[in-house]
């Protein structure tokens, strides 16, 4: 790897990991005795822990021997492959080192064109514009920069814009984003985010912060769930060794990341109706889609911190509207709109011809692609053979599930019913319809928190609702659509592996890729720092290693991300 100039990693075999795998989950058994010890009121929860390590114990060791067979017969030929084709990776991703090394030397900055105006590109080509050695050229097939963070601009008096989709966001989680903030001057408040679930096929009503009938009877469940983001939390911190909150603080050894949320869920108790009711209709909002079943359960004490149960959410968002954002990150950034990239050729000289929808080529020396992972494949070079078979498995939310895909914009408070009209309006988020067959309807209620809002001479409703029912009437007028198509790609087991494979493809032949499948999940801050890793790995180091939190969320997806 020195030959190479690739940083070394620790080397493991395969006894040792299986070694540290079987210590993990006898952590695991212990840690379902102490709590059924400790907690004698949670003794039932204690014994499917317990039961649960043990069956996965016992299939651990009855499986050992299978393991070893299998390492045997695939070793060689994987060595092999290894040896032929690890070098010329190595190989292609060396020589952007050794060309930004002889490229220092000289005057002349180097060309970089970033495809996809979202906050993965535009973070990376802001902080490649914040050196005079680059030269950068964004790519953006829209309008308007922005990505999912849409904005409205609403017919009201006096006019006011909002966002659509990207809204708010837990500060503690977000600490590369807000240091961006801090550095283009732009100021943040912090609000709260009720959620009003009316359960039409239960006939019952969950509100954040109020007590019904329906919130006393899944009293049980809360607590159940309390308890289950308790334990993940206590695993994930301890194998992870990291105490402060952190969505980039993962183990690989950790076995919330191969479980589902649901099968996690059912192991603690929480009950069927619970989780139609409560889990399903609020924190689809944040995933963009309503089949969560497979969610890994690792996520779920980040999604309760984001969004807890047991009281009212608070979070951060912007004085002003996320357009503020883009605009101020652009500034030194040629910014070309409505203008998409068809296909990106590689030239006898090294450099890279970036063709665009309106057939005009351009030279550059290094692309990245902050687009969706279909839109890349579909521009990269012919021979990037395994790039393009990385980035055709990445899966979206909205390629089994449409109930986010679409939403109306419009101000038509009859989709509210009457008599949780008044109540919504004024101090919810959102209202959510659960429907026989837990169809879902949601509706972002923008009126009562976004700051812009408080200074409408008329209060109007300013809403967004996605999956109607069709039963209903539609709004009377609609001013326009959101859309959230390739948004937000699956948290998956698969979309992580692909994730952690595309470091063999960064870099090579001058090609990089940024944005939410690139890293272990979804988020702004997730989107952002993967745009500034890459801008790190073309030479552009981190802009903001004067925040210890931020630079150690920093490297640990550079860890996870294998840059």
């Amino acid at each position: 790897s020195r030959a190479f100039g690739v940083r070394p990693r620790a080397a493991t075999c395969c006894p040792g990991c299986v070694g540290v795998f079987a210590v993990c989950w006898f952590r695991w058994l212990t840690l379902g005795v102490a709590v059924m010890g400790v907690l004698p009121a949670w003794a039932a929860f204690g014994v499917r822990l317990a039961v649960v390590a043990i069956v996965c114990s016992a299939l651990l060791l009855v499986l050992l021997p299978l393991f070893f067979v299998v390492c045997a017969a695939i070793a060689l030929p994987v060595s092999v492959a290894a040896l032929c084709v690890v070098p010329l990776f190595l190989r292609r991703r060396s020589s952007s080192r050794q060309w930004r090394a002889a490229h220092g030397a000289q005057t002349k900055p180097a060309r970089v064109a970033v495809v996809g105006g979202g906050i993965a590109g535009s973070g990376a080509a802001w902080s490649l514009s914040q050196h005079e050695r680059f030269e950068v050229t964004l790519f953006e097939p829209r309008d308007a920069a922005g990505g999912n963070a849409k904005v409205h601009h609403w017919n009201t008096l006096p006019s006011v814009t909002t966002g659509l989709s990207v809204l708010a966001w837990p500060s503690e989680y977000f600490r590369n984003y807000e240091s961006l903030l801090a550095t283009l001057g732009l100021g943040t408040t912090r609000v709260d985010l009720p959620f009003y679930v009316n359960d039409l096929h239960r006939d019952g009503v969950f509100m954040h912060g109020e007590s019904t009938p329906l919130s006393e009877r899944l009293a049980s469940d809360i607590e159940r769930w309390n308890l289950l983001c308790s334990v993940v939390k206590a695993v994930g911190r301890r194998l992870s060794n990291t105490p402060e909150p952190s969505m980039y603080a993962m183990s690989m050894l950790n076995p919330f990341n191969y479980i589902p949320l649901r099968l996690t869920a059912r192991i603690f108790g929480v009950s069927s109706d619970f989780w139609a009711t409560v889990i399903v209709p609020i924190y689809s909002s944040s995933f963009l889609t309503v089949k969560l079943n497979g969610v890994p359960a690792v996520i779920a004490p980040i999604i309760d911190d984001l969004i807890p149960l047991g009281g009212t959410p608070q979070l951060t968002t912007w004085q002003t509207n996320s357009s503020d954002v883009f605009s101020r990150m652009l500034v030194n950034v040629k910014l070309r709109t409505q203008c998409g990239v068809v296909s990106v050729e590689k030239q006898d000289d090294g450099s890279l011809k970036v063709t665009d929808v309106h057939d005009t080529s351009h030279t550059f020396d290094f692309v990245v692609f902050a687009c969706p992972a279909s839109a890349a494949k579909a521009a990269l070079p012919s021979d990037m053979w395994l790039a393009k078979k990385l980035l055709g498995t990445v899966g979206y939310a909205d390629d089994d599930d449409e109930s986010f895909m679409l939403g109306d914009i419009h101000s038509d408070a009859s989709v509210i019913p009457e008599a949780h009209r008044a109540a919504v309006l004024s101090r919810f988020s959102n209202y959510i319809e659960v429907r026989e067959g837990d169809r879902i309807e949601n509706t972002f209620v923008l009126s009562s928190w976004c700051p812009g809002a408080a200074a409408l001479e008329k209060q109007v409703p300013l809403l967004v609702t996605y999956n109607r029912d069709p039963s209903k009437p539609a709004p009377a007028e609609v001013f326009g659509n959101v859309a959230n198509d390739r948004a937000h790609p699956h948290l998956s087991m698969t979309n992580l592996a692909i994730s952690s494979a595309l470091n063999l493809v960064q870099g090579q032949n001058g090609c990089y890729f940024a944005g939410s499948y690139t890293t272990p999940g979804n988020g702004h801050d997730l989107s952002l720092l993967s745009g500034l890793l890459v801008a790190d790995k073309i030479g552009a180091p981190h802009p903001f290693a004067h925040n210890p939190e931020a630079a150690a969320d920093f490297a640990r997806l550079k860890n996870l991300m294998g840059l």
